[in-house]
């Protein structure tokens, strides 16, 4: 993720086949994780500086699965000191 604040720009990269592609948002204006179904990002409200909208729309669709998952490899990762890889679904 990159915010680049003076130009009010935002961008989400993914890694797919050995290279970064910069993500486009889908027609609702939000950017989606691909490492965590539901993950939402507003990135207008995010630019506008609407911060409450931003946390609203953020956990939308996160299903209780994939949070769980996240934080058992994190506390995995933490525990043994590993890099922490994100495995995308």
């Amino acid at each position: 993720m990159v915010w680049v604040v003076q130009e009010k720009e935002f961008h989400w990269f993914i890694f797919q086949e050995g290279e970064y592609h910069r993500q486009k948002p889908d027609e609702a204006g939000y950017l989606k994780s691909y490492n965590f179904s539901g993950l939402c990002l507003d990135v207008k409200a995010l630019l506008d500086g609407q911060i409450q909208k931003v946390l609203l729309v953020l956990p939308q669709g996160i299903e209780p699965k994939n949070i769980s998952s996240f934080w058992k490899i994190y506390s995995t990762a933490l525990r043994t000191s590993q890099k922490l890889e994100l495995i995308p679904d």
